[in-house]
C-alpha cells in the first residue's frame, strides 16, 4: 500500500497519546506508514532523549557512506541480552549509568550501529584493509563480555589524580581511547572522555579545561552526533578510510607520562 494512501483510523488525539509511549524502533517504523503519522512523530511529546536518537538515526541513514559501512557490521552482529548488559554494569560499586546511554543500549537499532561500537559486535580489533570503510580501526570496548567497568584517572587540582569508574568505548591502537564516565558525582556524570593510554598534564582533557587538547563530550547524545560527523568529514577526505578517527597530533614528554591502567573498578586501596 503506498504510504500516501494510508489514513490513520484513530482520532488524531489518540495518536498523539500513543506515539510518545513508543520505543525508538516502533517510532522509526511508524514514520513509514503515512505522512500523517510522520508529522505526528514530529509534533508528539516524545521523550527528549528518544527524539534526539530519532534525529541522529534519520541523519545517519541519509549519509552517503551509510550503506557502504554496513557489510562488516551485518556479518558480525551477535544477539545479546540488553537489560542483562546494563545490569552487569550496575553491579559494580558506586557506578551511575546515564539514562540516555541506557536508553541507547535498550532501544537503538543494531543494524544502524555507528562506527561498529556496540556490545553485540566483537571486542577484538579484527581490522583488515578491505574493511576500512566498514569498520573503525581498533578495539570495540563495548564488546567486552561480560562488561567491565575500568579505572579512569583524571588530573585534578595541584597535579593530583583522581579515579573515577569508566566504561571503555573504543581503543584506537593507543592513539585514541574513549571512555564513558560513570561517576555518581555531578561534575563528571555521563561525560565521555577522550585521550591516550598514557597521559601528561598538557594532553589530559577534563571539564574545566577551556581549550582541551583531547575531546570531551558532556552527554552521550553529543558523542553520537560527533561520531556521525567525524565519519562524514573523513569520508570527504578519504572515501576509502572514513572510519578512522580525526585526532590531534600529541607529543608526550617521557618524564611526565602517567600510566592509565586498564584495571577493573574499584581501584585497589593505596
Amino acid at each position: 500500500m503506498p504510504t500516501s494512501a494510508f489514513t490513520p483510523i484513530f482520532p488524531n488525539e489518540l495518536w498523539l497519546d500513543i506515539i510518545p509511549r513508543l520505543e525508538l524502533k516502533p517510532l522509526i517504523a511508524i514514520r513509514c506508514t503515512s505522512r500523517v503519522l510522520r508529522s505526528f512523530a514530529v509534533s508528539a511529546d516524545i521523550h527528549p532523549y528518544r527524539k534526539s536518537f530519532l534525529t541522529i538515526y534519520l541523519d545517519l541513514i541519509d549519509r552517503p557512506w551509510f550503506l557502504q559501512s554496513r557489510p562488516w557490521l551485518l556479518e558480525n552482529l551477535m544477539p545479546f541480552d540488553r537489560q542483562a548488559y546494563l545490569d552487569a554494569i550496575a553491579a559494580f560499586p558506586d557506578v551511575y549509568i546515564p539514562e540516555e546511554f541506557a536508553m541507547w543500549i535498550l532501544e537503538w537499532p543494531e543494524r544502524a550501529v555507528i562506527r561498529c561500537m556496540w556490545p553485540g559486535l566483537p571486542f577484538n580489533q579484527g581490522y583488515e584493509p578491505r574493511h576500512r570503510v566498514e569498520r573503525r580501526p581498533g578495539w570495540n570496548g563495548l564488546g567486552m563480555m561480560p562488561p567491565t567497568v575500568l579505572v579512569f584517572s583524571m588530573l585534578g587540582t595541584g597535579d593530583t589524580f583522581t579515579h573515577t569508574p569508566g566504561l571503555l568505548l573504543w581503543d584506537e591502537y593507543r592513539r585514541q581511547i574513549e571512555y564513558l564516565l560513570l561517576h555518581r558525582g555531578e561534575r563528571f556524570r555521563g561525560y565521555i572522555a577522550g585521550g591516550t593510554h598514557e597521559y601528561s598534564p598538557e594532553n589530559l582533557s577534563y571539564p574545566d579545561d577551556p581549550d582541551p587538547d583531547e575531546p570531551f563530550w558532556t552527554s552521550w547524545i553529543a558523542y553520537l552526533e560527533h561520531t556521525v560527523n567525524v565519519v562524514q568529514i573523513n569520508y570527504r577526505i578519504d572515501p576509502e578510510g572514513s572510519m578512522s578517527f580525526l585526532s590531534r597530533s600529541i607529543v608526550l614528554d617521557p618524564s611526565e607520562r602517567v600510566s592509565a591502567s586498564l584495571v577493573p573498578w574499584p581501584p585497589a586501596p593505596t
